[in-house]
């Protein structure tokens, strides 16, 4: 379906979020009807940070799996919150950062690839080798490693980062996801985006009247 260029829906979010994760089919159902804009907050962007208490993460996100129908897989658990693993979206989100300047009607696309990666297949997204094969899998997008963690790379996203910390100080979000109406500075129920998707679009017309 079409989308419509106004009014115009900003999600801010983090792609190490589960939260996110679980929002993630009722945002691809919005993107359809609605003009979208992905703005990261860096909430998990924090160079160097190491899991920790991965089973209190386990827990959190077998709730969300039963809100939302999303999948936690068992390789995600063994593979990353079982183990000492990287806990950092500095590079995907710069990844994500250079799909939204070159391709930005791609980077919904990127993002659920990106968490797939993760919460499906188990892969750490500190890996610069995991980020590199999630690009190069992307169609039509040529961008190298090299480009994405260049200087210009990351001054981009820093740009993106305060623009998404921003606008969460002005509609004073709570955590993420954080979906705004641009137009209104309003914030939707974040509940809406987990359950009962059958009520999702007219919840959404009449928040946006």
């Amino acid at each position: 379906m079409q989308q419509n260029s106004s009014p115009n829906l900003i999600l801010l979010y983090d792609p190490l979020c589960g939260w996110c994760y679980g929002a993630l089919p009722a945002i691809k159902l919005l993107a359809q009807h609605y003009s979208l804009t992905l703005v990261p907050t860096g909430l998990f962007a924090r160079p160097g940070n190491i899991l920790s208490n991965g089973q209190a993460y386990w827990q959190v996100d077998q709730r969300i799996a039963r809100l939302t129908g999303q999948v936690f897989s068992s390789s995600y658990k063994e593979q990353l919150l079982d183990q000492a693993s990287g806990f950092d979206s500095s590079l995907a989100l710069l990844a994500l950062s250079a799909v939204h300047q070159v391709t930005p009607e791609l980077e919904l696309s990127f993002l659920e690839q990106i968490q797939e990666a993760r919460y499906i297949a188990g892969l750490d997204l500190t890996d610069p080798q995991v980020i590199a094969q999630l690009l190069a899998h992307l169609p039509g997008v040529n961008l190298s490693l090299e480009q994405v963690i260049s200087p210009a790379g990351q001054e981009k996203l820093n740009t993106l980062i305060k623009l998404g910390q921003k606008l969460a100080t002005q509609v004073d979000a709570q955590g993420v996801p954080t979906l705004i109406d641009a137009k209104q500075g309003k914030v939707f129920p974040s509940q809406y985006l987990y359950s009962q998707p059958e009520k999702l679009l007219t919840r959404m017309q009449n928040f946006l009247a």
